[in-house]
């Protein structure tokens, strides 16, 4: 079966706002939009591996299909608060 990528900003919008109501599908469907890569490769990433994450920290994932290692930046997520200015969601 082929699959064609994602190529419209509003329709990536459209998804993101379907995914709302699922933080763990959303964040999974943001970051292979952001990194390109399989899902079968971001589902081995664990809550510990990104709970206690500081800003600028990295993870590694490997690929599942040709064993390439990934190294992921982390960094804040925006999002637009009541008053419509952004602010991070990171915690310390």
């Amino acid at each position: 079966m082929r699959v064609d990528p994602i190529t419209e900003l509003k329709d990536i919008k459209n998804i993101k706002r379907l995914l709302d109501d699922n933080p763990r599908n959303k964040i999974i469907f943001v970051m292979g939009v952001n990194s390109g890569l399989r899902v079968q490769d971001l589902l081995q990433l664990r809550i510990g591996d990104v709970k206690n994450a500081e800003i600028a920290d990295r993870v590694i994932l490997r690929e599942v299909l040709r064993g390439f290692p990934w190294v992921i930046g982390l960094r804040p997520v925006w999002d637009r608060g009541p008053s419509h200015r952004r602010k991070s969601r990171w915690r310390s």
